[in-house]
């Protein structure tokens, strides 16, 4: 194999270093099995695989990115339908929006399923919750501040009933 294209392949790795670090010379290219190589036909530049940071492994695609254009709301107001619905609402708890759930098309025990998985989640991200009526509920992250005369927020806990938890 010749001298150039073994210093090219040096050049490429970074083994080049003048200093001799990283460079092993007991390497005999001719024995390891290396054929030669075109460099005339290699693509211009190197094809190299994207590095994948732990940030962009935690990235999820958030019910917010489907909305219009991308747009980011504060405040989102639900009614969802069926318990599979929980995922998305932890997903915007998760993201500490402003969570209004209507849960009246939602029977008892699926709504008490429902809010006992989001427990869950505003237990985790510090959030708390301010009954509105019977079956409505509003979710809001730690971060935000929520007056609403005569009534305080919820610290988040085990639901067994509705109706049964004392208005305030």
């Amino acid at each position: 194999m010749g001298k150039k294209v073994i210093n090219k392949v040096k050049e490429f790795f970074g083994l080049d270093n003048p200093d001799g670090a990283g460079i092993d010379t007991d390497i005999d290219f001719d024995d390891s099995g290396i054929t030669e190589i075109e460099i005339e036909n290699a693509p211009a530049t190197p094809m190299v695989e994207p590095i994948i940071t732990n940030t962009q492994v935690h990235k999820t695609n958030s019910p917010l990115d489907e909305g219009i254009g991308g747009a980011n709301y504060q405040t989102i107001f639900l009614d969802p339908k069926t318990f599979s619905d929980c995922r998305k609402i932890a997903d915007y708890i998760r993201d500490e929006k402003m969570v209004t759930l209507n849960l009246e098309y939602l029977d008892d025990q699926t709504a008490i399923r429902l809010m006992n998985f989001l427990s869950g989640a505003m237990t985790v991200q510090g959030a708390k919750y301010l009954i509105i009526s019977k079956k409505v509920y509003t979710i809001f992250p730690k971060s935000m501040r929520i007056y609403y005369e005569g009534k305080k927020s919820v610290e988040p806990k085990i639901f067994d009933n509705f109706g049964g938890e004392e208005r305030q």
